[in-house]
């Protein structure tokens, strides 16, 4: 996970930030030629690195409701780090030998070609692009309906206990992010070969940003233990403050009293419980 968050602030400098910007002065690829090509090949990397752990999240879910012990030989111990490593071979790739996304302003979404929707322009196309996000699409499809199919099987055998409840969670936060990286991926792929009203590239670019930037937003909501670490965090943060705000105003009201004279610093009963 901790590996996910570092792609994924990476990824949204381009498709939040830059592109918000973009959108905002109207700039395309010919105003900025070498920034575009430069954030284009970050999202790049960002995509296809991305969705390659999207999938191996759904694998790992998939062999712990299924077959715990091959969960634990697969992905257990130093063998995270060979799928890790996998993973940035293959966003290599992509970043070293793909044609990298270009954003368009008007449309607000990444294209190939930096000429989407001009008169003239020569179609291209991109065929290991296609091939990648329809494998994206199959691969987490064909998965998290086996971990369906495991889950009602388990739950209708054993009825109560058959999936902890930390499992659940984790079923259910892995299925949300895929399920926003499948949606991104298959309406990329429709609009760039057939006809969609302007909306649909706003749709597409929107599920790609959820799929990168909400990832804290759905484990605070549904992971228990976090929601309570990060109150407790922001509780302490805060307490600091105040306490560090009443003590300086305690010195700053010494210091200012003349010498000899009696000093009074009243307290709330507010500040006094932090």
């Amino acid at each position: 996970m901790f590996t996910v968050g570092v792609i994924d602030a990476i990824t949204l400098l381009e498709i939040c930030f830059m592109d918000g910007y973009d959108t905002i002065i109207g700039g395309v690829f010919c105003t900025s030629p070498t920034r575009f090509y430069i954030f284009g090949v970050i999202s790049t990397f960002g995509w296809f690195c991305g969705t390659f752990i999207g999938i191996l999240l759904a694998l790992d879910r998939c062999c712990e409701i299924l077959a715990p012990n091959a969960a634990k030989y697969l992905f257990h111990g130093n063998r995270t780090w060979i799928w890790l490593g996998l993973c940035f071979l293959y966003g290599s790739y992509a970043l070293l030998f793909q044609y990298p996304f270009v954003y368009h302003s008007r449309y607000m979404a990444v294209f190939y070609d930096p000429h989407w929707g001009d008169e003239f322009r020569v179609p291209f196309t991109n065929p290991a692009y296609y091939a990648h996000n329809l494998f994206v699409a199959a691969a987490i499809g064909s998965l998290y309906l086996i971990i369906c199919i495991g889950w009602a099987l388990k739950y209708k055998n054993h009825k109560t206990g058959a999936v902890s409840n930390s499992q659940r969670l984790v079923n259910i936060q892995s299925f949300m992010i895929s399920m926003e990286i499948l949606g991104a991926g298959l309406i990329y792929i429709y609009f760039m070969n057939f006809y969609v009203p302007d909306f649909c590239f706003l749709i597409g670019h929107v599920l790609w940003q959820m799929s990168h930037g909400d990832n804290g937003v759905v484990y605070f909501i549904i992971n228990k233990t976090m929601r309570k670490a990060v109150i407790k965090m922001l509780k302490k943060i805060f307490c600091r403050r105040n306490g560090n705000h009443v003590s300086q105003l305690s010195k700053a009201s010494t210091a200012m009293a003349p010498v000899g004279s009696k000093v009074t610093v009243h307290i709330s009963s507010t500040a006094l419980r932090y």
